[in-house]
């Protein structure tokens, strides 16, 4: 058993849409939230999807910035996708429709409701190491500013993207995998 008390409940590894998100839903319910990233924050993701489904926009509701994020784009209620000689077309019911923002203006305002909820945020912390009891992971090592830092948690989550740091350290085995030979780019 380890010797040091967890500092937190748990430690998420990331800050963009799923980390901050689990952050503010977890903070709400009173769990001592740690949200770490390596970036500075806000800083924007140019290879990344800038679209939200009504669904998400369901989600950013559920914590409160929803209006603030419609508010940043028109309402997308129809969408084409067309790859070779293939159309597919979405239409949305009257009272839905999707948003095209900005990555870094959608996961700020997520950053901030989840800063609210009570979730500590610290950016330009890049976990370098995981600490362990035995098999059981009790938190991160990181690379701040000022130097490396052990931080403890009970649990730590890894929403740190297609290319895990958290996932390679515990050699979390990879599935539905395929090779991609297409890339996607909005317009």
């Amino acid at each position: 058993m380890h010797s040091h008390l967890p500092e937190y409940d748990v430690v998420i590894v990331g800050a963009r849409c799923s980390g901050a998100a689990l952050g503010a839903f977890l903070a709400e319910r009173g769990v001592r939230t740690l949200i770490l990233d390596s970036d500075a924050l806000p800083s924007d993701m140019k290879m990344s999807t800038h679209f939200m489904q009504p669904r998400g926009l369901d989600v950013l509701d559920e914590l409160g910035v929803g209006n603030v994020a419609r508010d940043m784009a028109p309402p997308i209620k129809r969408q084409a996708l067309v790859a070779d000689s293939y159309k597919v077309v979405t239409r949305y019911p009257h009272d839905r429709s999707g948003r095209g923002t900005r990555r870094f203006k959608t996961d700020a305002l997520l950053q901030a409701a989840a800063s609210a909820a009570g979730a500590e945020i610290r950016d330009r912390h890049k976990v370098v190491d995981l600490i362990r009891d035995g098999e059981r992971v009790v938190g991160v090592v990181v690379r701040t500013p000022q130097g490396h830092e052990r931080i403890y948690s009970d649990l730590v989550v890894g929403a740190d993207g297609q290319n895990s740091k958290v996932a390679r350290l515990v050699n979390a085995k990879k599935y539905w995998t395929y090779r991609n030979e297409r890339g996607a780019y909005w317009s």
